[in-house]
C-alpha cells in the first residue's frame, strides 16, 4: 500500500475511534462472551500490555444463510 494512503487511512480510521498498536506482537488472545483480550508486547521485546475489545453490535455469524 502506498505510504500516504496508509497515513491516510490510519488518520481517518483513528478519527473513527481505532486504536493503533504498531511494531507490537501478539503473544495470546482470548476469545469470551463480553468480547475479546489480546495480550502484545514491543516487537522487539519489552512490556506486556492486555487490550480488550468489547464489541458494541453483535454480528451473526452463523453460516445458515450462506447458499
Amino acid at each position: 500500500m502506498d505510504a500516504d494512503v496508509a497515513k491516510q487511512t490510519q488518520k481517518f480510521l483513528t478519527k473513527q475511534g481505532l486504536k493503533f498498536k504498531l511494531n507490537t506482537k501478539v503473544t495470546a488472545g482470548e476469545v469470551h462472551d463480553a468480547g475479546v483480550k489480546v495480550n502484545v508486547e514491543a516487537a522487539k521485546g519489552g512490556k506486556e500490555e492486555t487490550v480488550s475489545w468489547v464489541p458494541t453490535k453483535i454480528l451473526d455469524t452463523s453460516l445458515t444463510d450462506i447458499a
